[in-house]
Formats: structure tokens, C-alpha cells, sequence
């Protein structure tokens, strides 16, 4: 299995456990007259066997992530967190513009000077759009070209 494979089934196995996980309320109380679809012991059941595959699929994912080397040699995990840090600036740009946008309508009668210079900002903000959008291709065909590590 490749490792892009597993990221899938990790997905998966998420979407199914939140699937269940919104069965649970419903079927703390019995109401008269009201069937279940599913009795909670089968629930929780299920919930059991899809924590215990994604704790084996998520360690494998890990420890492949910390294994794999990228061309510039740094390892798959370290590139991972490089793009969180890169989607934090990103996130940091897009709230100083949208900040700048909120505060001059609000004060459109008074003078107002900007303490930021906004060209910079988007400048900052394209070159780390460009840097992620690089890195992430780069994390992607890896991902299609690992086979996934034995756990």
C-alpha cells in the first residue's frame, strides 16, 4: 500500500468514526415507542474496532513520514510541518488584509494611516501561497511513491 493510500483510509475511517460518534446522543435515553437503527453496544462495538485500525493506520503513516527523505534530504514529516507553518503565515496575511478592509470601512469619515505596509503584505502573502502550493506538490507525488512502513 502507498502511503497516499493510507492518508485515504485514514480519511475514511475518520468520516466513519464521526458517523458513529453522532449516533451516541440518541441512544443515551430509550424512548417509548422509538426504535434504534443500531443498538449502542453495536455502536460502540464499532467505534472500539475503527479506533484500533486508525491507532495502526495513523503509527504507520508516522513513522513513514519520519523515514522518507524529500530531494533536499529533509524527511516527509519535517516538510509536513514546514507547510502548517507556511499555511500559519498564510492565515497571518489573509487577517492583516482582511482586518485592513474591516477597520477602513468602519472608520471611513476620519483620517486614517496605515501602520502596515499592505504591498508587503501581499507580496508575503503570494510568496508563501507559492512556497506551499510548491511544497505540497512535492508531498503529494512523494505520497504516491512511498510504500507505506510495516507496523
Amino acid at each position: 500500500m502507498y502511503l497516499a493510500e493510507a492518508l485515504n483510509q485514514r480519511r475514511d475511517l475518520l468520516g466513519r468514526i464521526s458517523h458513529y460518534k453522532g449516533l451516541l446522543p440518541k441512544m443515551i435515553y430509550k424512548i417509548e415507542g422509538q426504535d434504534l437503527a443500531f443498538e449502542p453496544e453495536y455502536v460502540l462495538q464499532q467505534l472500539k474496532n475503527l479506533a484500533s485500525q486508525l491507532e495502526r493506520v495513523v503509527r504507520a503513516i508516522n513513522k513513514t513520514n519520519h523515514q522518507t527523505p524529500l530531494e533536499d534530504g529533509k524527511s516527509l514529516a519535517d516538510a509536513i510541518a514546514e507547510r502548517d507553518s507556511i499555511d500559519l503565515y498564510i492565515s497571518f496575511c489573509k487577517k492583516v488584509m482582511q482586518g485592513m478592509n474591516e477597520v477602513s470601512c468602519s472608520y471611513s469619515d476620519k483620517e486614517q494611516t496605515l501602520r502596515i505596509d499592505m504591498k508587503k503584505v501581499e507580496e508575503d502573502l503570494q510568496r508563501f501561497l507559492d512556497q506551499r502550493r510548491a511544497l505540497d506538490s512535492e508531498i503529494q507525488r512523494i505520497n504516491w511513491q512511498t510504500v507505506l512502513v510495516k507496523v
